[in-house]
């Protein structure tokens, strides 16, 4: 703000002495020293624009890198570039008798760059100013209304220059005007502010319907009606004064329509006078809902929350203090007077008693600071900081629960000092009730949120857990057979073959494991599903009692994850023997259909009913076995489904079932 008045008053010099002077080379040096002046103004003044009062600068900071680095750059580039193609040759006279100083292309470009960063920077400036409430409204008002008037200014200016291809040397006064007037915007504003910190949090897209290009094509309508009229009447040299005049008005209007105190003032003469309620109970609930309904942030939800029963209760400070149930102390929510910086300077290390949580309980209706003694009448003192000495009385509502206290929202600092009538108290305590309901439902979603990621956590970890006890079962069942066939060569052959496939699996699994927060990846190879089904259940050797039997067809060449295919084979296998029992039997089958391969996995066991067929089947965690982990299934429809295949089961209580595994048949491309 500081290098932006700065250049403005170098540039009201400069034009001064344009327009002092009647010397085409003096006049035409002076502007030249002025337009250097001016290609540094869009940049300073958007780079103001976007951190004044934002407790979120970074972020805007962020998004608008490369606007605010052409701001800085394309002026003193096109200066640099054109020097001497900024102005034409010939000066004359324009409109109401005033001087006109052609420009050059280069000189119209240079004063588009400029309207465009001045009207950016009033976009941003609004931006600013719709996020406040409160305190944080009264300290800022005076100065976006400042360098509004600046910005204003600089903007009319511009497009008069890009309009008529010239510059009117006659509005330094004009110039010096605004400058003027601006800075005396900003100096009550640094009066009433002291260099205090704001945090405003205005959202990223917070240009959308904007009203500054409206109210910037309002403003060049009027001066442009004023200047014709002043045409009219032959007062051309009274021109720049009219102009003046109508700034002041505009400045000193939006300074009213900004001020809490007409609004107060005007909402109780109606009420008084009309008998009108005080509010409107309908439009402030649906407001607060359509405002909340979609925010999940605490932080946020509470900024919200703050600047609507500010506006509501017109209360200059409002201020929600949470609950910070590890420390056991209050944390800052959101504060339409205070920055977080002035909070922990507030709450210090101080700690929350069990009497202070208990007294809290017992408050469920607003109640006056001053009117309440001991450890929570100096807690609520400190935390409800006075910030004018003629704002009334402070009010405190606690944020809670029959089991819990979630926080305290402190209001006052009320224009005029006036004081809360009944109405407002049971507003009051209406809002701080949807408050505590919305805080406790972004409570419960976080804590869901947890849930969730354990029950993943404990998912993934259980389809490690039941590959690990299909290996296991592979070798228990060769484990029992060993005593017996010990003495064959072969056997040790095939037992050694066996520990060493196992061992290659859990390695493998364990190689996987830091890679299953991550979707299923598949390794697709030309595979045949008859040399991989048999192979798998050599690897199930020693099924002993259960008879197994296979009608392998021939099949084309599948594209798939040979690895997580035998795992599909695996558990439908292992499956059917734990079904079917010691005197049942087992068949895989194995043909060809329509453009796809269709294994099958059938058993003469117990069967299924349509009930858990329909609800249970396939579903994580969902299992009838006294030891099983009910996921075998659900990670085989997970690895079929991944290959575009489908599982299908058909059964019947007492009379076995058939898990059917079709897979599309995918040539490998060349």
């Amino acid at each position: 703000m500081a290098l932006g008045l700065t250049l403005m008053g170098m540039e009201t010099l400069l034009s001064g002495l344009s327009s002092s002077t009647y010397l085409l080379p003096d006049l035409i040096v002076w502007q030249h020293w002025r337009f250097l002046v001016l290609a540094f103004l869009p940049g300073c003044w958007l780079l103001f624009s976007l951190t004044y009062g934002r407790g979120n600068d970074q972020e805007f900071l962020a998004r608008w890198r490369i606007v605010l680095m052409g701001a800085f750059v394309l002026p003193l580039a096109l200066i640099a570039l054109a020097w001497n193609d900024l102005l034409g040759n010939d000066p004359g006279i324009g409109p109401n008798s005033m001087r006109m100083l052609p420009l050059d292309r280069a000189g119209v470009l240079l004063h588009i760059f400029l309207a465009a960063g001045a009207i950016l920077g009033l976009m941003n400036l609004e931006s600013t100013l719709r996020s406040s409430r409160g305190v944080m409204r009264w300290r800022i008002k005076y100065m976006i209304v400042g360098v509004g008037v600046l910005l204003t200014v600089w903007c009319y200016i511009s497009i008069q220059a890009v309009l008529y291809s010239a510059i009117n040397v006659d509005l330094a006064g004009l110039n010096a005007g605004s400058l003027l007037l601006g800075c005396l915007f900003i100096s009550v504003a640094l009066i009433r502010g002291h260099l205090d910190a704001v945090d405003l949090y205005p959202p990223p897209f917070g240009l959308q319907g904007s009203l500054t290009l409206i109210a910037a094509g309002a403003y060049l309508l009027l001066v442009g009606v004023l200047a014709e009229l002043a045409a009219r009447l032959q007062a051309g040299s009274y021109f720049p004064l009219q102009a003046f005049m109508a700034l002041v008005g505009i400045g000193t209007i939006a300074s009213v329509f900004l001020s809490d105190r007409l609004r107060q003032r005007a909402k109780r003469l109606i009420n008084h006078y009309f008998h009108r309620p005080q509010y409107d109970y309908r439009r402030v609930w649906s407001s607060f809902t359509e405002r909340t309904a979609s925010i999940s942030d605490q932080s946020d939800f509470c900024r919200e929350a703050t600047s609507l029963v500010s506006e509501t209760l017109e209360a200059l400070s409002v201020t929600i203090w949470l609950v910070d149930q590890h420390r056991q102390s209050f944390s800052l929510g959101a504060s339409t007077s205070f920055s977080e910086e002035e909070s922990r300077a507030l709450v210090g290390d101080g700690k929350i008693s069990q009497a202070v949580v208990k007294v809290l309980r017992e408050h469920a209706y607003p109640t006056a600071v001053l009117d309440v003694s001991g450890e929570l009448g100096e807690l609520m003192r400190q935390l409800g900081r006075k910030k004018f000495e003629n704002g009334g009385d402070y009010y405190f509502l606690p944020l809670a629960t029959r089991d819990e206290v979630l926080g305290v929202m402190i209001l006052g600092d009320r224009v005029s000092g006036l004081s809360f009538t009944f109405e407002e108290f049971d507003l009051m305590k209406t809002l701080g009730n949807q408050i505590v309901a919305t805080l406790l439902s972004i409570k419960l979603t976080s804590r869901l949120g947890e849930a969730r990621k354990l029950e993943a956590f404990q998912t993934m970890s259980t389809f490690f857990v039941h590959d690990l006890k299909n290996t296991a079962s592979t070798l228990s069942l060769m484990l029992q057979n060993l005593p017996r066939h010990f003495d064959d060569p072969e056997f040790r052959q095939d037992a050694l073959r066996a520990i060493s496939r196992s061992v290659d699996k859990i390695n493998a699994m364990i190689s996987r494991l830091g890679y299953f927060r991550q979707s299923l990846e598949l390794k697709l190879v030309p595979t045949d599903l008859n040399d991989l089904v048999k192979s798998t259940l050599a690897g199930l050797a020693g099924l002993g009692a259960w008879k197994l039997t296979t009608a392998l067809n021939p099949l084309p060449q599948l594209m798939i994850d040979s690895g997580q295919i035998q795992k599909v084979i695996t558990n439908l296998v292992l499956n059917a023997r734990d079904a079917a029992g010691a005197s049942g039997s087992i068949v895989v089958r194995t043909e060809s259909r329509e453009g796809a391969v269709v294994m099958s996995v059938s058993d003469n066991g117990c069967g299924m009913t349509p009930e858990f067929m329909e609800k249970s089947l396939f579903r994580p965690f969902q299992t009838t076995k006294q030891d099983g982990f009910g996921i075998g299934l659900f990670h085989s429809k997970m690895i079929v489904e991944a290959h575009h295949g489908k599982i299908e089961v058909d059964s019947r209580p007492g009379e076995g079932a058939t898990f059917r595994v079709t897979i599309p048949v995918v040539r490998e491309k060349a």
